[in-house]
């Protein structure tokens, strides 16, 4: 055992990289144990330095980043996460090789420093513990590879404070708290408790709790700057109605490896244009909008890694499954936290992120797709087959001018860039546009050029933007594949195609023995969505994948129909006991 006035005892025996160690070999290591503090922010050792130690993680959190050797220059990507009473930097120690990855602080910690010629004397003197020690680090390496190690950016810390000036933070983070309190211990702590705390103070909390709120009653000054440290996430709390002083924001540092979360409170309904005001300030933000406790009650699902983010896939008139997919998952207690798709998807997701009812959905899209066709206005084919002025038309009708971060739900939808022939992710703007450019079909809806570039139907590269939510979700993710099979066919051998009034003839005989070109066009575009969708699979908890191989793309008059078979293959997966119950449990209310 080893003794620290700051945080009581330290069995080393605890530490599964001493555990099987002699006590001599223990009190080697106890003597020569050196505390190092580390401030948020800091890095403990960098990627490509030579090892001269390794470390016991005492308090606080540790981040490993990797950047691969060919890309000088680009951004960290996270790869796990240090938690207290773990131990980090074994492996090169072993094998004397430079450092794989960065190590940093995500908050104020304190580590437990064992240094190199300690460590090179401990293997002479006790040749059984470079054994164990060994072997437990190339467990480790094993795990690691196979995926085990690795730990989503889950916070256990977080610190309220006001993006402005008149926000009620105390009132807000008294209720989250007792929203928190479902997952675990939740402390709340104020200045006046803890402001002339020591590290120690800060460790004790974790011990004892689940979650830390750090309620900060200004955004700067000493306590501030102690809470943010402090903080695996920052919640940046607005007053109803409350637009930003640019002349009174205050620069604040950032730090990549802490997310922030721009909390917009609401007294009636959700001000237009406030959001992408305040987005200014804080780009990275993600954004919440809170009327009423339920809202608050998703944050804390958020925060905690419980929310449930749904992913609706593309496939034309097929996507009406989506709305009884949407209706047997409220049935049965679903809370959809954040959605998100792709062509005829991210139109439904749309108005599941405007919390549309069930019966408003049906409505809605229904006037929409059955009662009058949006792909009638045919056009000379220059660009595209139809024009686009009905389409463009019915989502300025239906969304007006919202914008996407001012839904109620966070939401996202895809396009795919021409221009860079990458896929591109609308996460803020007009949404009618957003949706226009998302079901772009090439060659049947003309593209949405737009600041240079050139946007057409998501599905184009990614059908099923599954990856895309996992990114900025740290919780369950249901997809919904309508895509199914697709397959055009010819009953004809030929590479021309023969005279015009042959095919007329064909055609009024009703003879249909080549692919039309809508529906040449239509399979171009999903041509790469089984693969997408397969290669999704892995990143989410439940995918459904409602029978709809029978449904034409674009026979709007499948509606009810479509709907229905979504809905009783929802019911058939949940009362069979063939989707995980935890699903739907944790995500309700």
């Amino acid at each position: 055992m080893i003794h620290d006035p700051r945080f009581g005892e330290l069995d080393l025996r605890s530490l599964s990289l001493f555990s099987g160690l002699d006590d001599a070999a223990l009190a080697i290591i106890a003597e020569r144990l050196e505390v190092q503090w580390i401030a948020s922010g800091t890095d403990l050792f960098q990627q490509n330095d030579m090892p001269d130690a390794l470390y016991i993680l005492l308090s606080g959190a540790l981040a490993v980043l990797h950047t691969p050797m060919d890309q000088n220059g680009a951004v960290p990507k996270w790869v796990g996460q240090v938690l207290a009473g773990e131990t980090v930097g074994e492996m090169a120690m072993l094998s004397g090789k430079p450092r794989t990855a960065t190590v940093r602080a995500i908050r104020d910690s304190e580590v437990l420093r064992f240094g190199r010629s300690d460590f090179e004397a401990l293997m002479v003197s006790e040749p059984s513990a470079m054994l164990q020690i060994a072997r437990v680090a190339f467990q480790r390496l094993e795990a690691s590879q196979a995926g085990g190690r690795k730990r989503d950016r889950q916070g256990r810390t977080f610190a309220i404070v006001p993006a402005g000036q008149g926000a009620n933070i105390a009132a807000f983070a008294h209720t989250l708290s007792q929203a928190l309190m479902r997952f675990g211990g939740v402390a709340l702590i104020t200045q006046a408790q803890a402001a002339n705390e020591s590290s120690g103070y800060f460790h004790a909390l974790e011990q004892r709790h689940r979650f830390v709120l750090y309620l900060a009653q200004a955004n700067s000054g000493s306590w501030f700057e102690l809470c943010r440290r402090q903080a695996d996430e920052i919640l940046h709390v607005v007053a109803p109605g409350e637009q930003p002083d640019q002349e009174r924001l205050i620069e604040q540092p950032r730090d990549a490896l802490k997310r922030e979360r721009l909390v917009l409170l609401h007294e009636r309904q959700i001000l237009a244009g406030q959001a992408n005001a305040w987005c200014a300030n804080w780009p990275s933000a993600l954004v919440h909008h809170v009327g009423c406790s339920a809202d608050i009650a998703r944050i804390a699902r958020f925060l905690t890694g419980n929310a449930t983010g749904l992913v609706l896939g593309g496939g034309g008139a097929r996507g009406f499954a989506h709305l009884g997919v949407v209706r047997a998952l409220r049935e049965h207690g679903l809370q959809i936290d954040a959605v998100g798709g792709t062509s005829i998807g991210a139109i439904v997701a749309a108005g599941v992120a405007m919390q549309w009812s069930d019966e408003e959905l049906y409505h809605r899209y229904h006037a929409s797709f059955v009662a009058t066709n949006p792909l009638r206005d045919y056009t000379i084919p220059f660009v595209a087959l139809v024009a686009g002025r009905r389409v463009t038309a019915r989502l300025k009708q239906q969304y007006s001018d919202t914008l996407i971060e001012d839904l109620p739900l966070p939401y996202y939808c895809v396009s795919t860039n021409l221009t860079l022939g990458i896929l591109k992710e609308h996460r803020d703007g007009p949404l009618w546009r957003a949706l226009r450019a998302s079901i772009a079909i090439p060659g049947i809806l003309p593209p949405v050029f737009h600041g240079g570039e050139v946007l057409v139907d998501g599905g184009v590269i990614n059908n099923l933007p599954v990856d895309v939510m996992r990114r900025g979700l740290y919780g369950r993710v249901i997809a919904v594949d309508i895509a199914g099979n697709y397959a055009i066919k010819s009953q004809v051998e030929e590479a021309d195609l023969p005279p015009v009034w042959k095919m007329m003839r064909d055609w009024f005989r009703g003879v249909r023995p080549r692919p039309s070109i809508l529906q040449i066009l239509l399979r171009s575009g999903m041509v790469n969505s089984a693969s997408t969708a397969e290669s999704n699979r892995k990143h989410c908890d439940c995918m459904i994948k409602p029978p709809v191989d029978q449904l034409e793309l674009l026979d709007w008059q499948i509606f009810d129909r479509a709907i229905d078979i979504g809905y009783q293959h929802t019911r058939h997966l949940i009362e069979n006991n063939l989707m995980d119950a935890n699903l739907l449990d944790k995500g309700a209310v």
